[in-house]
């Protein structure tokens, strides 16, 4: 979408409740947008969003436990807008594509390129 910014204006939260996940480009575009992230500490989501710092990590498996999150974090204007400014801040520094872009392509450099195999067997059928 190009209009994420938008869509994420006015709201307090950004809640992800995804039960696996590899980055979560959602979860970036919600702290580039200064809301703190409710997310369960899956995959690669602790090293996108760090507990208490840039939001919570909540659990997908208690419901009480993970309402009781949500609720005091959405009491806390102090907490929601230190946390929203830690995402932002981080966003722009670390998660950017000006960042991550230059690091994939020196990291794709950085792999020895593995000459093609013959093929073995006949010929396919």
């Amino acid at each position: 979408r190009t209009d994420v910014p938008a869509w994420l204006a006015g709201h307090r939260v950004y809640c992800h409740a995804a039960l696996t996940e590899s980055f979560g480009i959602a979860l970036a575009e919600a702290m580039r947008a200064g809301l703190p992230v409710v997310a369960g500490a899956v995959g690669g989501i602790p090293e996108v969003v760090r507990d208490g710092v840039e939001g919570r990590h909540w659990p997908l498996d208690d419901v009480a436990a993970a309402t009781d999150l949500l609720l005091d974090l959405l009491d806390d204007e102090e907490a929601r807008e230190r946390m929203g400014r830690a995402g932002a801040a981080r966003a722009a520094d670390e998660l950017g594509t000006h960042v991550v872009v230059p690091r994939l392509v020196d990291f794709l450099g950085s792999l020895s390129v593995r000459p093609a195999r013959a093929p073995t067997g006949g010929a396919p059928r």
